[in-house]
């Protein structure tokens, strides 16, 4: 029997499907949405019906009809009988469900965060998912590019041992650092409880693209496109405009709303999660 922790829930040109820790596929990527195994457990969707699979990918419920994108779902026993659970509308919004879902299929989403989605996100905890997700892509190199990700989190793990930080411990946050995503405010301060902007955001999801694809580095930033992109991208800090700029012409961040950009607005769990998804599946 396969662990649950070495099945892997992964999407490609917007088909889902399983993964083994050597990259190997063990589900094609035909299905719409797949969740993560709980207990040897997981479901699929396809053409708006929903199935539950065993770890040998047998059918133990067949397909029925289910509205699942206005639900997250998960997989519990109830009763004896395998059931659908899903969380209370209001911890996610609508948009976000779809991401979520296959955040929490791969495994980036740490426990703490979970419900908790309109939350503003901390510095700490958009690294810990920016670093899940990266680590998730080594584990599969034909699809995401996983060698240069892996030596980069192989080379900052032998220098994690010295913490630049004298306010955090946190792994992911140091493995950040010297990967080049993040940077301190200040000596010897990363700050891990303060919130993240927007344009902070952008910042660190695009250093990340730039690291991760070196080949596939961004360049030729256009101030026309982003002024007009954005009816505010005069209020964008001048270190943060061609990341910005990236993220946007990229697809991995979005406005919004009303042609605004809103750089120093907050970012939520939901927002991260969502960008750090479309991010994971260009790197």
């Amino acid at each position: 029997m396969i662990s649950d922790c070495d099945i892997f829930a992964v999407s490609e040109y917007g088909k889902f499907g399983y993964i083994n820790n050597k990259g190997e596929v063990l589900l094609p990527l035909q299905y719409d949405l797949c969740t993560r195994f709980r207990d040897g457990k997981a479901a699929i969707v396809k053409d708006d019906e929903i199935a539950f699979i065993d770890d040998n990918f047998n059918v133990i419920k067949d397909f029925k009809k289910a509205e699942y994108w206005k639900h997250i779902y998960l997989l519990t026993e109830v009763d004896g009988l395998l059931e659908a659970y899903y969380y209370k509308d209001e911890t996610a919004s609508s948009w976000a469900r779809k991401y979520i879902v296959l955040a929490d299929g791969i495994g980036i989403v740490p426990d703490e965060l979970k419900t908790k989605y309109k939350n503003n996100i901390s510095r700490k905890e958009f690294c810990e998912l920016l670093i899940n997700a990266i680590y998730r892509n080594t584990l599969n190199e034909d699809m995401f590019n996983a060698k240069t990700q892996e030596d980069l989190l192989i080379d900052a793990a032998k220098k994690s041992n010295v913490n630049p930080f004298k306010d955090t411990d946190s792994e992911h946050v140091i493995l950040a650092y010297y990967m080049g995503i993040v940077k301190g405010k200040g000596t010897d301060l990363f700050v891990p409880d303060g919130e993240i902007t927007r344009q902070e955001a952008a910042v660190m999801l695009m250093r990340a693209y730039n690291i991760c694809k070196p080949q596939e580095q961004m360049k030729g930033y256009e101030e026309e496109y982003l002024n007009n992109k954005f009816v505010d991208a005069k209020d964008v800090s001048k270190w943060a405009k061609e990341f910005v700029y990236y993220a946007s012409k990229a697809e991995i961040m979005n406005g919004v709303g009303n042609d605004m950009f809103n750089p120093r607005g907050k970012y939520t769990v939901e927002q991260s999660i969502t960008t750090i998804i479309r991010l994971y599946e260009g790197i």
